[in-house]
């Protein structure tokens, strides 16, 4: 048992002859150290690479030192991969999942949802393939309050015993904003019964210019002026020349 740097011991992992080197992160240099335990310490919920005399492996900064390693790999995970960070920083990223892990499982618990009234949900893709992540936003502050697995009607199940797990009330959802996915919308009126549904307007301009994109391509076979046209119907017309811009005008102006 090697002691942590806190308060109690913690179980030996890694080899007692181990070399762990650390590389140079922001303005500290660091070197290799002997007798490590890479684990967590339970009692005091640090996690770190532990000196067989309690002091951190990061020598006579200890504690105070990794806590700031680990505040710079939060920081760096808003903005890149973590196997990105993790060749930066020349650390396995099972390692670095790990320290995410403690934080984002620490601030769960903290997570407050009494004020959330006005929630956005939306699914984006996890994996190559049809491995779907459903995201819930507090849309008044932004802020991420869920995720879970799946783009079906469950999702809401789900998310609905979660907000009630940190204080949040069901009923107090007044809007839920979402695209037109059958099994959102089912799932919003199963579980979220007193919200008004608002579709995302992302989804209906998407469905729209498909619409129009569909009818250009039908009539160009009989109107072999409207091919190569797509974008001037799609395009906003602040982003197009003054030229193109009037060529929707003289199209609809030649068929009548």
């Amino acid at each position: 048992m090697f002691p942590g740097p806190v308060c109690s011991p913690v179980p030996v992992v890694a080899k007692r002859d181990a070399v762990h080197t650390i590389p140079r992160v922001a303005a500290f240099e660091l070197f290799p150290a002997r007798g490590l335990s890479d684990s967590p310490c339970s009692p005091c919920g640090l996690w770190g690479l532990w000196h067989q005399d309690g002091r951190g492996s990061m020598g006579s900064f200890g504690e105070r030192f990794y806590v700031v390693f680990e505040a710079l790999i939060m920081m760096m995970a808003k903005a890149m991969p973590v196997k990105s960070i993790a060749n930066i920083v020349k650390e396995h990223d099972t390692r670095l999942w790990r320290v995410l892990n403690h934080y984002v499982h620490e601030s769960r618990q903290e997570s407050d949802f009494s004020a959330v009234t006005e929630v956005g949900v939306d699914e984006t893709s996890s994996k190559r393939g049809h491995n779907y992540v459903s995201l819930f936003v507090d849309m008044k502050s932004s802020q991420v309050l869920s995720a879970t697995e799946g783009k079906d009607a469950s999702t809401l199940e789900r998310f609905n015993a979660d907000l009630e797990a940190h204080l949040g009330d069901p009923s107090n959802i007044r809007e839920v904003c979402c695209d037109m996915s059958p099994a959102f919308i089912s799932g919003v009126e199963k579980h979220f019964p007193e919200a008004h549904l608002t579709f995302d307007k992302f989804h209906v301009l998407k469905i729209i210019n498909e619409a129009v994109d569909e009818v250009r391509r039908q009539e160009q076979q009989s109107r072999p002026e409207l091919k190569r046209t797509r974008y001037i119907w799609l395009k906003r017309t602040q982003k197009i020349s003054r030229r193109i811009r009037q060529q929707p005008w003289r199209l609809s102006r030649s068929r009548s």
